[in-house]
């Protein structure tokens, strides 16, 4: 209940009744809605008629600067704005797991600690003590790095929004705690590709082989490769086509794929068509249309008859220790088929389309040539840009030819 005032005879001045003390209170005019909002300060019990004066003019010169007229709002209200903003301008799709992630950050690991703090609160301290707990609580590193991506995005564009130094460019994460996104790093190259395809091919030509195929030339994920029904496929012409139209997520199958509820199509190359149109008719055959194209072996557990994410990267594994090629990443297939795809020259926004990245961004995180293909591509540079039957190798002057070029 508000208490009651009564006046004093001095302008902006007014008495509090239930205790006696001065309030000293002015209306502003907003200049964005045309209404009129009160502003008022409760003075000490000491405090003279001519010091609430003072006090009531602070209080119209405060509401006439730009800088104070609008309070910047706490973290967790301003992270409510900046989700909803990021989906409706299109950077994030509606219900993807970018935005469910953030939203998992903020209600369980970021809004408990911080959430309450004004963005003109925020201090470098802060958000050091942020990280100190999080790694204190016994997180790995790898989730207080995708947690503090979301809250330094957070408090960059709040501080931005509302003119404030931000606070999280001069924090840094523990050691070990890198910012790369995208898993290890791990590409093959067409020929660890084909060393792979072979001992797939002789050792499991009705599972492993084609489900490596179809990985190899979609940049699929694990969880949508272990997913596919015999329906979900077109192989009536050279260039197959499938829809992928569910995955894996933690032991069960889920519609749609991590990006898109309603699936997308991924388009299949002459060679991975022609190995899974066999494969196809087999299990149509044993199931008809709604068998899956990879059956578990043995009974099945959680999300139906078909071969779990596990099982793909224990074989996978196995088969790269095999061929000596290092620990395999989570990202083994995109960004192999991305990159190959760059270092064959095929435009970017096709590459986008078949692996379903909205984002040039995201798609750039998994482009990563190795050494080799690099050191190739400045060979040529050099052969294009150089006059090669003019320029000899080494050094070609002395001291004295350079001091007389220079002069």
């Amino acid at each position: 209940m508000r208490d009651k005032l009564e006046t004093t005879g001095t302008h902006a001045v007014y008495r509090r009744v239930r205790d006696g003390r001065l309030v000293a209170m002015v209306g502003i005019m907003s200049d964005k809605t045309g209404k009129k909002t009160f502003r008022s300060k409760v003075m000490p019990k000491k405090a003279t008629i001519a010091d609430a004066r003072r006090q009531a003019e602070a209080l119209r010169d405060d509401a006439k600067d730009p800088a104070v007229k609008i309070r910047p709002p706490s973290l967790l209200a301003f992270s409510a704005t900046w989700i909803a903003r990021k989906v409706a301008r299109g950077e994030w799709t509606p219900g993807s797991s970018t935005q469910t992630n953030v939203e998992r950050h903020m209600t369980h690991h970021i809004g408990p600690v911080l959430g309450a703090f004004l963005l003109d609160r925020i201090t470098t301290h802060d958000l050091h003590g942020w990280i100190d707990g999080q790694v204190a609580s016994g997180a790995k590193l790898s989730s207080v790095r995708t947690r503090w991506i979301t809250l330094k995005g957070l408090v960059a564009d709040g501080c931005h929004e509302y003119g404030l130094p931000n606070p999280a460019e001069r924090v840094h994460l523990p050691k070990g705690a890198s910012m790369t996104r995208g898993g290890k790093d791990l590409t093959l190259m067409p020929d660890q590709v084909r060393a792979l395809l072979e001992v797939a091919q002789k050792g499991s030509p009705w599972l492993w082989f084609p489900m490596l195929m179809l990985g190899f030339s979609t940049g699929a994920r694990p969880g949508e490769l272990v997913a596919v029904q015999v329906r979900d496929l077109d192989l009536t012409g050279e260039i197959g086509k499938w829809q992928i139209a569910r995955h894996w997520v933690s032991g069960h199958i889920v519609e749609g794929t991590k990006q898109h509820e309603e699936g997308r199509p991924s388009y299949l190359d002459p060679q991975t068509t022609g190995v899974l149109r066999a494969l196809v008719e087999l299990r149509r055959t044993e199931a008809g249309d709604d068998a899956w194209l990879f059956p578990a072996q043995g009974k099945a557990k959680g999300g139906g008859s078909c071969v779990t994410e596990q099982g793909l990267w224990v074989w996978m594994q196995k088969r790269l220790d095999e061929l000596g090629i290092p620990a395999l990443s989570g990202k083994t297939f995109r960004q192999t088929h991305i990159t190959l795809s760059s270092l064959a020259g095929i435009q970017q926004s096709l590459v986008m389309a078949q692996v379903g990245h909205n984002s040039k961004q995201v798609h750039a995180i998994y482009n990563r040539p190795p050494e080799s293909p690099r050191q190739d591509a400045v060979r040529k540079l050099g052969q294009v840009i150089h006059l090669a039957d003019r320029v000899s190798v080494g050094p070609s002057v002395g001291p004295t030819d350079l001091k007389a070029e220079n002069s």
